[in-house]
């Protein structure tokens, strides 16, 4: 502060006296716009690196509650009869996915912290993550909740103020993200699952290739290494987990729609995966030279989920004669594709359809295989939620994202409230 004052003494000073000039007032000025500049950067550098640790916080505890949904239904109805050491057990899982998370997300803000101050910051985390037993909020059984909350904090140095004052002065930034987590345990939910698959003549090249650059078929020759047999691998995989649900066909109702610029397959929803499954291992890659067009597609596949709304008579007259039984399914669009539409019309008309589903509660969860940006920017707009968007470059990573939704798909219903 006594620097300061000095400096205001010998402004005024400076501009009081005859013998002041121009390049003594100029260079003041430009001392004070610096200084102010200065300050500027420090203020805004403090709130972007507290709404980056927010923004962490955030995405981390809601990673954590689904994390400790996927752990409990594994558990099926037995969760009250395991012992308190496995349910502590099972929190100590949370919080170390919780931990974790963290750093991941964190380390998407590298312009902001560097490796050891991301690293600081997750090892002097809190992370708490209580069951909340007979809670008052609900007196049934079939329900469980948790209070969690999520702590950071890093001290940011002001180097400004230091050199000013020459003395060292730091400003603790500290987040803080509590949340309620409610799990219903009662009733197995039950899934309603459209896979909307792209059939076009790319998707019958090697996973490196460029969809937009593909327009003939000399240069997809070896079919054991394309994206069509990754994935066809893949979906088996999936149908296989799937199945390892103990009710697998009472409680998942799935369909297939396979697509170029038109619907090529259409397989109606039905009970288990049966249908799917042969349809994927008999025929899914023969090969199709057409280009692609997800809006007839993804149309068919709204319609369908959609099929057990109350209408008009005149508006079921007209529609396709799927029709859905009028169960509280949690109903899910499974879109893949290797790129872009030809059209870019096609890629506006689609994204509409998908706005009309996710207003209608429907899960969108994309895949793009080694798509352009163009195309990815197509899924990740259709898409619910940024963390059901997936972008794999490799037969492993599509068979890892397909692990990943298999256990979104055997979820018990949730909710997290976010009270910070």
């Amino acid at each position: 502060m006594h620097l300061l004052s000095r400096f205001r003494f010998y402004f005024k000073k400076g501009i009081a006296s005859e013998k002041a000039n121009f390049s003594i007032i100029f260079a003041l000025s430009v001392m004070s716009f610096l200084l102010l500049i200065g300050f500027l950067i420090y203020v805004l550098d403090w709130h972007y690196k507290k709404n980056s640790m927010e923004s962490a916080n955030n995405a981390a505890i809601l990673a954590g509650a689904s994390k400790m949904v996927s752990n409990l239904s594994r558990l099926g109805d037995r969760f009250e009869s395991i012992s308190n050491h496995a349910k502590r057990a099972l929190i100590d899982d949370a919080k170390r996915f919780i931990k974790n998370h963290i750093k991941e997300s964190l380390s998407g803000y590298s312009a902001v912290f560097y490796n050891t101050e991301i690293q600081n910051i997750v090892n002097s985390s809190r992370i708490s993550m209580t069951h909340m037993a007979n809670n008052r909020l609900d007196s049934s059984n079939n329900t469980i909740f948790y209070n969690m909350d999520v702590m950071t904090s890093y001290d940011y140095r002001l180097q400004f103020i230091e050199h000013l004052l020459n003395q060292r002065y730091n400003q603790k930034i500290v987040s803080f993200i509590p949340a309620l987590l409610r799990i219903e345990m009662g009733e197995r939910p039950i899934f309603l699952i459209e896979l909307v698959v792209d059939l076009s003549g790319s998707m019958h090249c090697a996973m490196n290739s460029d969809p937009e650059d593909v327009n003939s078929a000399p240069i997809c020759q070896d079919k054991k290494r394309t994206k069509m047999a990754a994935l066809k691998n893949a979906l088996l995989l999936f149908l296989d987990s799937i199945d390892l649900l103990s009710h697998v066909k009472e409680d998942v109702y799935m369909g297939l729609i396979g697509y170029t610029t038109r619907v090529e397959k259409n397989i109606e929803p039905s009970w288990g995966t049966e249908k799917v499954r042969q349809y994927v291992t008999r025929d899914m890659d023969s090969l199709i030279l057409k280009p692609t067009d997800s809006t007839p597609a993804m149309k068919q596949a709204y319609q369908i989920l959609t099929s057990d709304k109350k209408r008009s008579f005149f508006t079921n007259f007209f529609r396709q004669g799927v029709k859905i039984p009028s169960l509280p399914f949690q109903k899910f669009i499974i879109f893949l594709t290797d790129g872009e539409n030809n059209n870019f019309k096609s890629n506006v008309n689609t994204i509409k359809i998908c706005d009309k589903a996710k207003e209608n509660f429907i899960k969108i969860v994309t895949i793009s295989i080694n798509a352009s940006p163009n195309g990815q920017r197509l899924l990740k707009t259709c898409v619910s939620s940024p963390e059901y968007h997936y972008n794999v470059v490799n037969a492993d990573s599509l068979i890892h994202v397909f692990q990943n939704i298999s256990q979104l798909m055997v979820h018990r219903k949730y909710s997290v409230i976010l009270k910070g």
